[in-house]
């Protein structure tokens, strides 16, 4: 979606603007759409507890959703929620990489895993 590569361009003025037209679509749009434009919208006003609940539903359907949860979790405070998506975002290939690396360090470091932290650091390297 449109919306997620212009929050991650820092580009909120436009986001709002993607929104705004999605929310008049909003009937048009399938369950699942709605749900994107929800995690959007709770995302973009730094409700990262609000966006929990449509990104779970959209984990369920789609395991390529952890990533999302994963982030939201940590920001909400809920550190373990976090982790635990990325290990089921992680089984499929044995592997995780990137910014999920990055929220697995996160997560751990909120837990006081600290090993846990650095062991996600050298992966990440």
């Amino acid at each position: 979606m449109v919306g997620w590569a212009l929050l991650n361009l820092n580009r909120g003025a436009a986001v709002d603007s993607v929104l705004a037209v999605l929310g008049s679509r909003r009937e048009e749009m399938t369950a699942t759409d709605r749900l994107q434009v929800d995690v959007l919208t709770a995302v973009t006003a730094g409700d990262f507890e609000g966006s929990l609940e449509p990104l779970r539903v959209l984990f369920e359907q789609d395991p390529g959703w952890g990533g999302q949860l994963a982030n939201s979790a940590v920001h909400a405070g809920r550190p373990q929620e976090a982790i635990d998506a990325l290990e089921a975002l992680e089984a499929p290939t044995g592997e995780l990489t990137g910014w999920n690396l990055l929220t697995l360090a996160l997560a751990n470091h909120h837990l006081g895993r600290y090993q846990d932290v650095l062991d996600a650091a050298r992966e990440a390297r």
